[in-house]
């Protein structure tokens, strides 16, 4: 595969994921590969949805001791390449490169690449939300919303509002989806409404995702609600944005969540 048939599969996977069901199947991907660009999210999507952990050929046996199995297809995604010019000055350029999904390998067992601490019990929840509570931008309060708002981040105060008596899943997606409007849009004027909604709830997502809190059949149909008529090239920006920001999201947390974890050593 070249470069432009790889842009050329990146942009038909652009539309195909937000003009589809596939918008919560790609989150879930997003999700297990945090440290890859949205452009290559959406290749790995497009050829192997399935995909849990992806790395190249030599990577899998210089770091994970690990084969590639006889027969494996490859994952093709793009690269950065490091050129010098005819003047000698260093330039960027990208390549096609081929990664191999952890199912086609072999060999020792892989070390934990996520953490596992909600599983829905109370004690759980109860310091998961702790932990949002400390990342918050500003601070959290509960009370009784009317108009059916699940929650709101209030600009002025400032302060995130959830509504009270949810249940647990809806109260962390809620708390969730409102702190990417504070870290995102408190002082975002040129966004529009739609863009907003759709970065905060798709960075959400794929938060709650990584930590196994289930939210896709809720998210998937919220941001659809919320994207139609939307431009390719605003869309792939959208996606790099939940990208960039979810993966920060999930840092902090998990410094967080270690941190609660020696203290109470």
């Amino acid at each position: 595969m070249k470069v432009d048939e790889a842009m050329k599969m990146l942009e038909d996977g652009v539309r195909s994921v937000f003009e589809s069901e596939n918008y919560n199947e790609y989150l879930i991907v997003m999700s297990r590969f945090t440290d890859y660009s949205a452009a290559n999210c959406i290749l790995i999507f497009a050829q192997r949805p399935e995909a849990t952990y992806v790395a190249g050929y030599r990577d899998w046996q210089r770091k994970f001791n690990r084969n590639v199995q006889k027969g494996a297809k490859s994952i093709r995604i793009i690269a950065p390449m490091k050129t010098k010019d005819e003047n000698d000055e260093e330039r960027i350029r990208f390549r096609v490169v081929s990664v191999f999904d952890v199912a086609d390998t072999e060999g020792d067992p892989l070390p934990s690449f996520g953490i596992d601490e909600l599983k829905g019990d109370v004690s759980g929840y109860e310091r998961f939300m702790d932990v949002l509570t400390k990342i918050s931008p500003v601070p959290m309060r509960f009370e009784k919303i009317r108009g059916g708002a699940k929650g709101y981040f209030s600009r002025t105060e400032p302060v995130i509002a959830i509504q009270s008596s949810m249940s647990e899943v809806q109260t962390v997606k809620t708390f969730l989806h409102e702190i990417c409007h504070a870290k995102l849009h408190a002082d975002d004027r040129e966004k529009d409404r739609r863009t907003k909604e759709i970065e905060a709830e798709g960075t959400c997502s794929v938060v709650c995702s990584y930590f196994g809190i289930e939210t896709d059949a809720y998210s998937h149909s919220y941001i659809v609600s919320w994207s139609s008529d939307k431009e390719t090239k605003e869309l792939k920006a959208s996606l790099e944005t939940i990208r960039r920001t979810a993966k920060e999201l999930i840092a902090d947390i998990t410094r967080e969540m270690e941190g609660i974890h020696d203290n109470r050593v």
